[in-house]
């Protein structure tokens, strides 16, 4: 299956495991929501931040959404994520990403970016990123409470250039 196929599959399973936990008529998600420890942790059940991922991206490396920054929201598929206070979309290469800046405590950590992003032509993966304020030794106990040894040690949580944490969450790819 390619990448277009993983990603209508992960949406269809998103949108269904959505509708049946928050109610279809469900249209504002809290950051809190969006923000929750299975999407922190990266596991694929995390329906809110799934659901942007793939609302938000598409084949013809273009992001479709609206942010408002007075309400401090982005609006993506029909669903209102709070929290956002910026939104960018960034080039390199064949990469590009929507990066949204934040400035939300979650789980002892204070969390400053999320990205989705896609990697190359035609798109090998997509996934999101998260990114909170501060070193890894800083950030260690809270980030002991969302990952075993192991995968701390595994190269999925990275410390970037500015000195804080990464959090690299592959969807597809």
């Amino acid at each position: 299956m390619g990448l277009q196929g993983w990603k209508k599959a992960y949406v269809l399973l998103g949108l269904g495991m959505w509708a049946g936990v928050a109610g279809a008529a469900e249209s504002v998600v809290s950051a809190e929501q969006w923000l929750s420890r299975k999407a922190m942790t990266c596991d694929i059940n995390n329906t809110h931040i799934v659901n942007l991922s793939t609302a938000v991206t598409d084949e013809h490396d273009r992001f479709h959404f609206r942010h408002d920054a007075s309400k401090q929201t982005l609006l993506a598929g029909g669903v209102s994520y709070q929290g956002v206070r910026a939104a960018e979309v960034l080039k390199q290469g064949s990469s590009s990403q929507l990066a949204l800046a934040l400035q939300q405590p979650r789980f002892g950590l204070q969390v400053i970016k999320v990205a989705v992003y896609l990697q190359g032509k035609p798109y090998e993966s997509f996934g999101y990123y998260w990114v909170a304020q501060g070193s890894i030794s800083d950030n260690l106990p809270a980030l002991k409470q969302l990952f075993s040894q192991r995968e701390l040690d595994g190269g999925r949580v990275t410390q970037t250039a500015q000195g804080n944490v990464r959090v690299n969450c592959t969807i597809a790819g």
